[in-house]
């Protein structure tokens, strides 16, 4: 199964292991979907489609503490910059302090978690009829 964000194909079964908190659909084709998104759709295809900026201003931030010092909190904010302008931002980040598990060796916590990423885009509309969308990702390594 292919899986793409915003058109952009993922190629790694980890890379696409990943939170969304601006997710306006999801399509999911069933596959063989070879012939339009080439080999590597086999198995179908998960489109995901994030949420385009706008010029009103809005934003929506959560927060949670959870077992295992398990922290989280994410992000998403839109507004316009001028009249032909509109930004959007959203970062999540995860923090599990304390693993469920102890190694006996060296006495420290395993299965940890520390995860952080965002997301931004910018939607330019100069004249009626033209868009132009610039997005860009932070998914660094774990």
């Amino acid at each position: 199964m292919a899986t793409y964000v915003d058109g952009v194909y993922i190629g790694s079964v980890n890379a696409a292991l990943f939170e969304l908190n601006n997710i306006d659909h999801i399509e999911v084709l069933k596959g063989p979907q070879g012939t339009l998104f080439g080999r590597n759709a086999t198995g179908g295809v998960i489109q995901i489609i994030t949420k385009d900026p706008t010029p009103t201003p809005s934003a929506d931030l959560r927060a949670g503490y959870g077992n295992y010092s398990n922290t989280v909190g994410s992000f998403y904010g839109t507004t316009g910059l001028g009249d032909t302008l509109a930004v959007n931002l959203a970062a999540y980040g995860r923090n599990q302090a304390d693993g469920f598990g102890h190694d006996l060796v060296t006495g420290q916590s395993t299965f940890t978690h520390h995860d952080l990423g965002g997301r931004t885009k910018a939607l330019w509309t100069p004249i009626d009829g033209t868009r132009v969308t610039l997005s860009a990702e932070l998914q660094p390594d774990p």
